[in-house]
């Protein structure tokens, strides 16, 4: 699992992973219909989805730009953070072991 912060209000960022399965190798995302960024705040339980962009299928990389309207829902502190991955099959989801950490830091006022 990774942790990675931010601060509210920040546009200019990209959050970007690779999805790893679990040997240990890349996932290939080629044939994924999406990949689903959920965000889980471990201080109030509300869940924040977001569509995420696939940079390179092969080697499981995927990201997302962070937009001003993300901050009105998406809180302070820390958050689980897990992937969704769909494919005609069905449904993968990353980490599967556990969760990513994203932390949401003030700005100086």
């Amino acid at each position: 699992m990774s942790q990675f912060s931010i601060k509210r209000g920040d546009t200019l960022a990209v959050f970007s992973v690779t999805l790893v399965a679990p040997s240990g190798s890349a996932q290939d995302l080629s044939g994924a219909s999406g990949v689903t960024l959920k965000l889980k705040s471990q201080r109030t339980g509300n869940v924040v989805t977001r569509e995420m962009d696939v940079v390179a299928a092969a080697q499981g990389a995927v990201a997302y730009t962070w937009q001003a309207e993300d901050w009105a829902e998406i809180g302070l502190g820390f958050h689980n953070v897990e992937y969704v991955v769909t494919i005609p099959a069905g449904t993968l989801t990353f980490p599967n072991d556990g969760y990513d950490v994203l932390q949401v830091r003030p700005r100086l006022e």
